[in-house]
């Protein structure tokens, strides 16, 4: 079992991480996808962020997100341990150091070129990360070792049958109380882009883009407590930021509070670790 220690190098890769792929027993189909997915994200790696950042929609819906995950999440004490896998070139872990978090924080990926980025990001920013290539079926991560737990844009990438072995996993190295913050993929809204959006057909065999009801995401976290859910990404509000700020907020409410958050682009959950958990 890996051991979480406090004086490991900022913004370096962990040189025992795990290099090899791991594979789930018997699943062939899986592993051809995650070699498919680090290829994807390896040759992208360098200009995934600019890649992003193609219209004022898409970096509004980032720069929105970030700011609701980071409503949402629990005040870090000054020694907690925050997780973000996959982090990609590290953006929002950036953002959050950037708002003056100063707890501790571990980006986790099975992408080398996306973790090369995120370091060379982490250096010249002057931020203080922990980077470690892993697997979300099997975390480098000892148990009951993290207090908040960051998990966005991963789940529409990956089998829905394969969901609860990486909750499960999350669910192993989070403290009891422990927060996990996940971002999945509404069905409601992703069905209807799926037919009538080609970009979304063309990319299928490398982004299977895997969708989730609200009952079903539910089911997922049943034996977690303090479940919450709530919709993240409406299309339209860049626009209405721009014309009419206080109608977008109010949307943004609505997303939180009402019905509107199933025609949300993601569905955003938080779930804990039940205290009791061992």
């Amino acid at each position: 079992m890996p051991t979480l220690s406090k004086n490991e190098p900022s913004t370096q890769i962990e040189p025992d991480a795990q290099a090899e792929i791991p594979d789930l027993p018997g699943d062939r189909s899986l592993e051809d996808l995650k070699h498919r997915l680090v290829k994807t994200y390896d040759d992208k790696a360098k200009h995934y962020d600019t890649d992003r950042a193609v219209n004022d929609a898409t970096r509004y819906y980032f720069a929105n997100s970030y700011r609701t995950i980071e409503s949402v999440m629990d005040q870090p004490r000054r020694d907690s341990v925050h997780v973000d896998m996959p982090v990609g070139t590290g953006k929002f872990l950036l953002h959050l150091r950037q708002r003056g978090y100063t707890h501790r924080m571990i980006g986790v990926d099975i992408a080398a070129g996306m973790l090369g980025v995120c370091a060379d990001e982490s250096e010249e920013s002057g931020a203080e990360l922990n980077l470690s290539m892993g697997d979300a079926y099997r975390l480098p991560l000892p148990d009951n070792c993290v207090d908040i737990f960051t998990c966005l844009r991963l789940t529409h990438l990956l089998p829905k049958s394969t969901w609860p072995q990486i909750i499960a996993e999350i669910r192993r190295v989070l403290r009891p109380g422990g927060q996990l913050i996940i971002e999945m993929r509404n069905m409601m809204r992703g069905v209807t882009c799926q037919m009538l959006v080609s970009a979304f057909r063309s990319r299928r065999e490398t982004h299977p883009h895997t969708f989730v009801s609200p009952p079903e995401a539910s089911k997922l976290f049943a034996a977690w407590s303090d479940v919450r859910m709530q919709g993240m990404g409406l299309d339209g509000t860049s626009t209405l930021s721009r014309i009419l700020p206080p109608v977008s907020k109010g949307l943004h409410l609505l997303e939180a509070l009402s019905p509107v958050r199933y025609l949300s682009k993601t569905l955003l959950v938080q779930a804990r670790k039940p205290k009791s958990s061992c």
